[in-house]
C-alpha cells in the first residue's frame, strides 16, 4: 500500500514538475523591469503587418535601436539596421520616463526593450519607418 502511495505522489510531483512552463522558471530571462504591466508584448513584424490591430495602444518590443539627430529607431534586426531598411523599422519618441537620451545612445546597434504607445500614422522623419513608438517609458538594453 506505501508502494502505491509513494508512486502515486512520485507521478503527480512529476506532472507539476512538467505543467511549469519555462516562463515560469526564475532566471530564464522572461523577467521584465517593466514600468507598465499592461503594455502588451508584440513583435516588430505584427505592429508593421496588421498596425490597425496596435494603433493607440501600449506596447512592449525588442529590436535593434538607434537614437540620433533625425534617426530615431528600432528594427527588426541587426541586418535591417546595417543596411538602412528602414521599413523594417519603427520610429522612435523618447518619453521624460524612458532612459535619458545620452545613455540610451550607448545602446545603439543592440538589442534594446522599448514600452510605449503605438501610433501607426505617425512614420518619422521624411515618412521612411512604417509606424512609430510614442510616449516611450522604457529603452533598456536587453540582456
Amino acid at each position: 500500500m506505501f508502494k502505491k502511495i509513494g508512486a502515486f505522489l512520485f507521478i503527480v510531483f512529476i506532472a507539476c514538475l512538467c505543467s511549469c512552463s519555462k516562463s515560469d522558471v526564475p532566471g530564464n530571462g522572461s523577467e521584465r523591469n517593466s514600468t507598465n504591466q499592461n503594455d502588451m508584448d508584440v513583435s516588430i513584424i505584427n505592429l508593421i503587418a496588421t498596425p490597425e490591430k496596435y494603433h493607440s495602444k501600449r506596447v512592449r518590443v525588442i529590436g535593434v535601436g538607434h537614437l540620433e539627430f533625425e534617426w530615431n529607431a528600432v528594427y527588426l534586426s541587426r541586418d535591417d539596421y546595417q543596411n538602412d531598411v528602414d521599413r523594417n523599422g519603427l520610429w522612435l519618441v523618447l518619453g521624460e520616463r524612458a532612459t535619458p537620451y545620452e545613455e540610451a545612445q550607448k545602446f545603439n546597434g543592440k538589442y534594446v526593450i522599448i514600452e510605449g504607445t503605438f501610433d501607426k500614422n505617425y512614420t518619422g522623419h521624411m515618412g521612411l519607418w512604417s509606424g512609430a513608438i510614442t510616449n516611450i517609458t522604457r529603452y533598456d538594453l536587453r540582456e
